[in-house]
């Protein structure tokens, strides 16, 4: 049985979590406009894709750390050192769905990586 005690501070977390991310959201956007955020270099198609591509290294990074870990997990666990699917650790389910996620979306992001730069 849950407890409701539990389920209330729970619920306390997740609403300052929520306040706290809202309060962050509002004074980012209130300072945007005043932030000198890089530009490209030139206004050519060419210098437009090159700084759209250097922004490709941040999703990259975060894919090869996923797979890091999933390297380091199939390692020290008997279960996975096959490169079985399935295995008895929940570390190593998550990352697995981790990886598959970030790989999806880095291959999305780079596909129509062109299209603005038109």
């Amino acid at each position: 049985m849950i407890s409701v005690k539990g389920t209330m501070r729970k619920q306390a977390a997740v609403a300052i979590g929520v306040v706290a991310a809202i309060v962050a959201l509002v004074a980012v956007w209130q300072y945007l406009a005043e932030l000198r955020l890089p530009l490209p270099e030139g206004d050519d198609q060419g210098s437009r894709l090159a700084f759209a591509a250097r922004w490709l290294l941040l999703p990259a990074v975060a894919l090869l750390a996923g797979i890091v870990v999933v390297a380091i997990q199939r390692f020290f666990v008997a279960d996975a050192i096959d490169g079985a699917r399935v295995s008895q650790s929940r570390l190593l389910e998550i990352t697995l769905r981790y990886n598959l996620n970030t790989l999806c979306h880095f291959i999305l992001i780079t596909r129509d990586l062109p299209a603005p730069a038109q």
